[in-house]
């Protein structure tokens, strides 16, 4: 299963919007994006 949250990475921490739910311990991907290229309309 796969599952997106929205956060921020800040002073070396990232910093989840939303804890996910029914998830426990599992491996993760970070995607990183470029702050210049989001319009934050799409993302909601």
């Amino acid at each position: 299963m796969l599952k997106t949250v929205e956060g921020f990475y800040r002073d070396g921490q990232i910093q989840l919007s939303e804890l996910p739910q029914d998830i426990s311990n599992t491996q993760v991907l970070v995607t990183f994006l470029d702050p210049d290229k989001i319009d934050p309309v799409k993302l909601c």
